[in-house]
């Protein structure tokens, strides 16, 4: 997803792929040199639409952005960096942050890690949930990693991406043996926890299955822990076989905090219907090709992808196999955007029969929006986009961007979700 060395990057929720090459994008696709890193992010993309944790992730970014526009539209001004959350919104922010990274008091990688020394759980952060606003502890986990070759010990909080990153990497790197060089945290995080809990024999499919099964849980470090003890109490021998960890994990249920009981299944089928909601009220209208590609994407993964351990399923297939799988996926499901260094753009084909594909770069404004406002940077943040795009209105003027030119005639991508979204009546202060 993202670390330091990283060879490619899936942006979360904004349905986009970037790979770090200078290469055209479709070659670096068909490369053999390079398509592992395009299908290490392509499995990205299919955790944001099957994984709950993903999906939820989604849908809090969809509310959030949804809100700051409304009130930015009502008061006619937005300051940044932007804080002036309300109480739901800061409280879907922090239940991200503290799942998904952590503490920003820790390390956020590891390139060379010898074992996990101890392992601290910190319950203070809370939130309210559901319509009675019941308390809830959102729990995060603060690792002591000793390194190798190095006489001291860095700390860091596991989080839903050393699981989104451990399920990728094994996968990836078992059918192309191409991802030795990954970081050990995040990417190999899992092995140091089963190490650690004494459970090093566990077989390697075992601990995908039990990483993806976390990511079904809106806290996937805690479920992890929670997994563990749950198995120990019941017979930790079931560890060593992967049908019958499958069957044991198969008949857990989740209880809510309203009491709700759900299966895996039917969890992920109801957030991803009211993600599609979400969707439709936010980017779309029925006519539009986002629309259609939108209901072609959750009509796939409810008829051809619902099974609760669907990348077990991919990390157990033939090298052979996963790459027919992963091309049979991508022609049917297509990906909005893929770009490189140069900042090229191809876009989804699958659905666009008339070529009407500009539509989708809606999912880079949107993105550049977010990363706009909750930073301090002066300039369009999809001003490189402009510069290489045929018949562009980039100018001098986009180095220092203000919303009002949105009420221009020649508006590019980014100025036109200006004007779409009615932001460009809103004054943008930058504070310092």
């Amino acid at each position: 997803m993202f670390h330091s060395k990283a060879l490619g990057t899936y942006n979360l929720s904004f349905f986009n792929i970037n790979l770090n090459t200078d290469e055209p994008v479709i070659s670096a696709i068909n490369s053999s040199k390079t398509w592992h890193i395009f299908a290490h992010e392509y499995l990205h993309f299919l955790q944001d639409l099957l994984l709950p944790y993903a999906i939820r992730c989604n849908q809090h970014r969809i509310y959030c952005l949804s809100s700051i526009i409304k009130k930015a539209i009502e008061t006619k001004k937005i300051s940044r960096p932007y804080t002036d959350f309300d109480p739901e919104e800061q409280e879907n922010w922090d239940t991200f942050i503290t799942t998904f990274l952590g503490d920003n008091s820790c390390v956020k990688q590891i390139d060379s890690a010898k074992k996990i020394t101890s392992i601290d759980q910190d319950d203070s952060c809370k939130i309210k949930v559901g319509v009675h606003k019941v308390e809830a502890i959102v729990s995060k986990y603060i690792c002591k990693i000793e390194q190798k070759n190095e006489n001291r010990e860095l700390k860091y909080t596991l989080g839903a991406r050393d699981f989104l990153e451990y399920v990728v990497h094994k996968i990836i790197d078992k059918h192309t043996g191409k991802e030795s060089n990954a970081p050990d945290f995040p990417y190999r995080s899992v092995d140091y926890l089963f190490e650690h809990l004494g459970l090093g024999s566990t077989p390697e499919n075992v601990r995908v299955c039990i990483a993806e099964y976390c990511l079904y849980n809106d806290n996937p470090s805690k479920h992890f822990f929670f997994i563990i003890e749950s198995i120990k109490e019941f017979d930790v021998s079931i560890l060593k076989n992967i049908h019958s960890v499958k069957n044991y994990l198969e008949n857990l249920a989740y209880i809510s905090k309203g009491d709700i009981v759900e299966t895996p299944i039917s969890k992920r089928t109801k957030m991803l219907e009211r993600f599609k909601t979400m969707l439709y009220g936010f980017y779309v209208n029925k006519e539009s090709v986002i629309s259609k590609w939108i209901d072609h994407i959750t009509t796939f993964v409810s008829k051809e992808l619902n099974q609760i351990f669907f990348f077990s399923y991919l990390y157990d297939l033939s090298a052979d196999a996963f790459k027919d799988k992963l091309e049979y996926f991508y022609n049917e499901l297509g990906t909005p955007l893929v770009t490189n260094n140069r900042k090229e753009l191809l876009m989804n084909s699958t659905i666009n029969e008339n070529n009407e594909n500009d539509e989708f770069c809606i999912f880079l404004a949107v993105q550049g929006f977010f990363y706009f406002i909750f930073g301090n940077s002066l300039e369009c943040p999809m001003v490189e986009f402009c510069k290489i795009m045929p018949n562009s209105p980039a100018s001098n003027s986009c180095l220092h961007l203000n919303f009002a030119m949105a009420n221009r005639d020649d508006l590019c991508v980014f100025l036109y979700f200006i004007r779409k979204y009615n932001l460009h009546n809103v004054y943008c202060t930058l504070d310092k």
